[in-house]
C-alpha cells in the first residue's frame, strides 16, 4: 500500500472529476494521470477537495482537504522511508495532538522523530510501568551480572536484594508516578515521551523540499506545451463537431505530397 492513497477532486467545465493518486510520485506520472481524467495545466494545482487513506489513522485524519501537492508528496517520502515503528510514532505524536496543524508541521514531525522515545506495546501506565522496568532490567544485566559473578559476598548479596525489590514494586503505583515524571502520552499507537519542549525547524517551507519530489514546479515548466495541446484537441473536436452537423460539406482532404 502506498504511504498516501488520494481521491483528488477538481471542478473542470462545471462537472466534479475525482481521480485517485497515490503519493510519493512523480511530476511525470502526475500529470499522465490527471491529463487522463481531463485536467490539464494550471488546474492540477486547484484542487478543490481531497479523501486520503493511509496506513497510519491519525494522519488520515488530520491531512488536509486542499493539500499543497508538493508538501503531501515530500510527506509521503518521508513516510515511505520509515519503518512500521517509526510510522507508528508518528501516528502517535499527531494522537497526542502534536504537530498535526499543517502538513509543514507533519513534514518537521517526520524530520524530528528522534526527539521522542516510543513504546508500541504500552497502551495503559501498567503495561508502560512493566515495560520501564523490563528495560531498567536489561539495561542493568551486565552490572548485575558482574555482581553475581563477584568473589564478594557482598556483592552476591546486593544483586539478590535488588531483585527482591524489583519483585515487590507495585506497577499500578509505580507506572502513574514514571509517566508523571517523564511527561509520556498514552495512545492508541503507544506510549510516547517528547524529549524537546520545541522541535527545530527542519522544514521550514516548500523551497526545502528535495528538486526531485516537486510536482508543481515541473507543471509550471511545462504548462505552455499542456495548455497548447488542451487547445488543439477542443479546436478538433470543435471542426468535428461542425463536420458532422447537418448541411455541412466536409472538406477536402488534400492530396499526399509524394
Amino acid at each position: 500500500m502506498a504511504p498516501i492513497q488520494a481521491k483528488l477532486v477538481y471542478y473542470i467545465d462545471g462537472e466534479l472529476v475525482t481521480v485517485q493518486q497515490n503519493f510519493p510520485t512523480t511530476a511525470d506520472e502526475l500529470i499522465s494521470n490527471l491529463n487522463s481524467e481531463n485536467v490539464f495545466g494550471g488546474q492540477i494545482t486547484d484542487v478543490l477537495d481531497s479523501v486520503c487513506e493511509t496506513p497510519i489513522n491519525a494522519l488520515k485524519y488530520n491531512l488536509p482537504r486542499k493539500p499543497n501537492l508538493d508538501e503531501l508528496n515530500e510527506l509521503a517520502h518521508l513516510l515511505e522511508g520509515m519503518d512500521a515503528t517509526e510510522r507508528m510514532c508518528v501516528g502517535a505524536v499527531l494522537e497526542a495532538g502534536q504537530c498535526k496543524d499543517s502538513l509543514a508541521t507533519m513534514i518537521n514531525l517526520a524530520h524530528n522523530l528522534d526527539l521522542f522515545d516510543f513504546y508500541p506495546g504500552a497502551f495503559t501506565t501498567q503495561e508502560f510501568g512493566g515495560i520501564m522496568l523490563e528495560t531498567h532490567a536489561s539495561q542493568q544485566w551486565e552490572a548485575r551480572e558482574r555482581l553475581r559473578a563477584s568473589d564478594d559476598l557482598n556483592d552476591r548479596s546486593f544483586a539478590e536484594y535488588v531483585e527482591r525489590i524489583e519483585q515487590c514494586i507495585d506497577l499500578a503505583k509505580y507506572a502513574p508516578l514514571a509517566q508523571a515524571y517523564d511527561g509520556g502520552i498514552l495512545t492508541q499507537s503507544g506510549y510516547v515521551i517528547p524529549l524537546a519542549e520545541e522541535l527545530p525547524q527542519i522544514y521550514t517551507g516548500p523551497q526545502d523540499i528535495l528538486a526531485e519530489h516537486r510536482l508543481t514546479e515541473h507543471l509550471e515548466e511545462r504548462k505552455p506545451s499542456l495548455l497548447g495541446a488542451v487547445a488543439v484537441a477542443r479546436e478538433n473536436q470543435k471542426q468535428l463537431a461542425s463536420v458532422d452537423a447537418p448541411g455541412t460539406e466536409r472538406p477536402a482532404v488534400p492530396e499526399p505530397e509524394l
